[in-house]
């Protein structure tokens, strides 16, 4: 699991998740590159949930697994928001599972 002491971690960096744009006026997509994204959550500042795409069993896991993924938040009323993502390798792949998070702002 990827951890630092803000419980934030560099997404380009230590865990192979690009998320863009950021800001957004709606729409994010997250690049995984070949890493399979189990779920994905979207926290108000307060670290309520306010938004989650679940993928287990569903025929978004198809989706989540290519290497760019869009979710729509232009629902959600603009602000600062927390995005936090749990992940796991590819089939096969070395290393574990994981949970990144990253702050979005959505204007």
């Amino acid at each position: 699991q990827w951890t630092s002491i803000t419980g934030l971690v560099d997404m380009e960096g230590n865990s192979g998740i690009l998320i863009y744009p950021n800001p957004t006026s709606g729409e994010l997509r997250i690049m995984n590159y070949e890493l399979r994204i189990e779920n994905v959550e979207i926290l108000d500042m307060m670290g309520k949930l306010v938004f989650i795409v679940e993928t287990h069993g569903r025929a978004s896991l198809q989706s989540m697994t290519q290497p760019t993924t869009t979710i729509d938040i232009s629902h959600l009323p603009s602000g600062i928001y927390f995005i936090r993502i749990q992940i796991s390798p590819p089939s096969g792949g070395l290393g574990g599972a994981g949970t990144v998070t990253q702050k979005i702002v959505k204007h």
